[in-house]
């Protein structure tokens, strides 16, 4: 029996350059998610997400943006993460 990573749960540990790539590559495969776990756990969420919570994340941001209020999961480089 042949296992695919079609509709399958990855997590990535780290979330840097190398993990990064690396879900982006995944995502040709199709999985149900790709979860992004990093150690200084700063964003209130994973960084990677299901395409469901990619285009949720994508519609309160837009709103936020709109009205003037500050973006949600934004990347600060000088922090880190």
């Amino acid at each position: 029996m042949q296992k695919s990573l079609k509709d399958s749960r990855i997590t990535v540990l780290g979330t840097g350059d190398i993990g990064t790539c690396f879900a982006k590559r995944v995502r040709g495969f199709e999985p149900a998610a790709i979860i992004g776990v990093n150690r200084s756990g700063k964003c209130p969420d994973p960084v990677y997400y299901t395409r469901e919570k990619n285009v949720e994340i994508f519609c309160e941001n837009l709103l936020n943006y709109a009205e003037g209020n500050p973006l949600n999961c934004v990347v600060d480089k000088q922090a880190g993460y």
